[in-house]
């Protein structure tokens, strides 16, 4: 069993330490003040002001659940578009994209390898032109 506020008060005041300037009485009826509104309130809980606490939490996780649907609510639009593109517009642009390198690569390739033969055509077709315009003047 533990000692009692009476036997706490005598042990202090028998070592020396002091109240810190409060007398014994006061710190006494300090403590049965203390005391007294603890079971009070232990006593309210019980008896119905308990359930009105209760009402009270019940209120705020109401608003806080409100609070989050509103939040989430203005959220979802967002976040369905950013799902729409990835799902169905990134990968069509990423197909296009390759699909345009590609292109790319095969337009260079041919610009490489027959450009020469196209301007040798033209230029051969304008020397032979002016030969023959030669010739007919």
């Amino acid at each position: 069993r533990s000692p009692g506020l009476k036997q706490c008060l005598w042990n202090c005041c028998l070592e020396g330490m002091g109240y810190g300037g409060y007398s014994a009485s006061e710190i006494v009826e300090t403590f049965r003040v203390y005391t007294a509104e603890r079971v009070q309130a232990v006593w309210r809980a019980r008896n119905g002001e308990g359930a009105k606490w209760a009402r009270v939490r019940e209120l705020f996780r109401r608003r806080d659940l409100e609070i989050l649907r509103m939040v989430y609510g203005a959220w979802w639009p967002c976040t369905r578009r950013q799902r729409f593109l990835r799902t169905f517009v990134y990968r069509k642009l990423i197909a296009w994209a390759w699909w345009a390198r590609g292109v790319a690569k095969r337009k260079n390739l041919f610009r490489l390898t027959f450009w020469p033969l196209r301007t040798w055509r033209i230029e051969a077709r304008r020397c032979y032109n002016a030969r023959e315009k030669a010739k007919f003047l």
